[in-house]
């Protein structure tokens, strides 16, 4: 190779190499929740209608039951449900183990939304999440979902942000309530 092709080969290279490896590249950050799964479990009802359930029998129905439903969620809504487990800890054990409604599994960790919305760990503790976020994994996984209008207006977190833009109520439930108390469903990115 004479001394011209060889000059602007390497030139040629090295732009190549400059283009295409830029520092603080984010494509990896882009995809680091593509295809990253998160399963939540919960009573269907409006609120009202169900008996809240100890944490045992809440993992027993997670492990027993099908996928009722699957949710599409983009990036930022996966990294939200995928940080919630890492929230700041209260110093405060729950001495209620009765009250459980829900379960968000993330592959890492569970956590359990009580009744009264409160966001408990796996150990038993007390997780500082704000009314806002509880009502934004709420409205994620569907759970308003299942409430009528009337229902829906009693509800405090409705009261307080409103009818989440992806309600749809499910007129269906009612036939299904007897034989599948549950919606277990499954929150990808896929």
């Amino acid at each position: 190779m004479n001394k011209k092709y060889h000059k602007h080969f390497c030139l040629l290279l090295l732009v190549m190499l400059l283009t295409c490896c830029k520092p603080g590249d984010t494509t990896e950050k882009a995809s680091s929740n593509s295809g990253y799964n998160i399963s939540a479990i919960y009573f269907r009802g409006d609120g009202t209608s169900y008996i809240p359930i100890d944490c045992q029998s809440m993992q027993l129905a997670f492990e027993k039951y099908d996928y009722t439903d699957t949710i599409l969620l983009d990036s930022m809504d996966i990294s939200f449900l995928k940080e919630m487990p890492k929230s700041l800890l209260t110093s405060k054990k729950t001495e209620i183990i009765d009250n459980r409604v829900m379960l968000i599994d993330n592959d890492t960790s569970r956590i359990w939304v009580t009744l009264y919305d409160e966001v408990i760990n796996e150990s038993g503790y007390i997780i500082k999440v704000s009314p806002e976020n509880i009502y934004r994994l709420k409205s994620l996984i569907g759970y308003y979902n299942y409430w009528d209008m009337e229902a829906l207006k009693m509800e405090n977190l409705i009261e307080k942000f409103g009818i989440p833009k992806s309600y749809k109520y499910n007129k269906n439930y009612s036939m299904k309530k007897r034989l599948i108390p549950y919606c277990k469903v499954l929150l990808t990115t896929e």
